[in-house]
């Protein structure tokens, strides 16, 4: 493969995919050694040398959501000039945990996913850009989810309109919700 790739990512495979509703949550990349703005942590090659280089760590301010730091983290290698390529050939195995395969477990993933990802929107872009960011990605999310209850055959369709509405009022809610968490006041003073 002749890339100029800085960073290596891709798929995450399920072993016994049957009632796997965590798929729902999955990148949809459909074409092979294409660029990317960020990676996972579960599934990911860099070079050693960007972490000696640029010093930066995973923000541990989002630890209280337990998601969203390799997100941050990504995003911020891409910004300063790191190509991250999505490759199909790098995969992962992962077990499906059966405490993933209900409703309530999708709708706090999906309310956790909207509220972080404002604060990954700000981090990223600035306050008031990440705050537009994030009300256009609310409107998204919410347009979306009805839409998704169009695609009657699509596997998981129910599933996915409650992932992305409860990801919608998570947007909508972010800004309130933030001002009430212990780090971020901590980090406003």
């Amino acid at each position: 493969m002749n890339n100029n790739a800085d960073i290596i990512t891709g798929p995450q495979i399920y072993k016994n995919n049957k009632n796997n509703l965590a798929e729902i949550f999955e990148k949809k990349i459909t074409t092979n050694n294409s660029y990317v703005k960020w990676a996972a942590s579960n599934n990911v090659l860099f070079k050693k040398k960007i972490l000696l280089k640029e010093n930066i760590y995973f923000d541990i301010n989002l630890n209280k959501f337990g998601m969203g730091e390799d997100q941050l983290f990504f995003l911020t290698l891409n910004k300063l000039g790191y190509k991250i390529l999505w490759s199909k050939n790098l995969k992962v195995f992962e077990k499906v945990h059966s405490h993933r395969s209900n409703l309530s477990w999708i709708s706090n993933r999906s309310f956790r996913l909207g509220v972080l990802g404002m604060y990954i929107d700000v981090k990223s872009h600035g306050l008031v850009n990440g705050y537009i960011i994030n009300y256009l990605k609310f409107f998204y999310y919410f347009f979306f989810s009805f839409i998704s209850l169009l695609k009657i055959n699509q596997k998981y369709y129910c599933y996915q309109f409650f992932n992305l509405f409860i990801r919608s009022i998570g947007r909508l809610l972010s800004p309130f919700i933030f001002r009430t968490i212990e780090f971020y006041k901590n980090q406003n003073k």
